[in-house]
């Protein structure tokens, strides 16, 4: 089946950060990592931080260390 177009709001990021934590929520429980060049499709943003697919499940990022970047359809998500 194709990939189904984004959703309005969805935006790509690109880790710049060397090592990245991704977390459960914004300033919540670190559920693993990304590094400097991963990209990802974010749907949603809350206070600075970004939430991406990560592994299947929600994940949030920091936008601090995240540039946006053109969205297309062959985005990277964690294994």
């Amino acid at each position: 089946a194709p990939t189904p177009p984004p959703t309005s709001g969805a935006l790509g990021l690109e880790v710049t950060a060397d090592v990245l934590n991704v977390r459960t929520g914004v300033m919540a429980t670190i559920i693993g990592q990304v590094t400097r060049g991963q990209r990802f499709v974010s749907t949603a943003s809350q206070s600075g931080w970004y939430r991406i697919d990560f592994g299947g499940r929600d994940g949030w990022v920091s936008g601090q260390f995240v540039r946006r970047v053109p969205f297309t359809a062959q985005e990277v998500t964690a294994d």
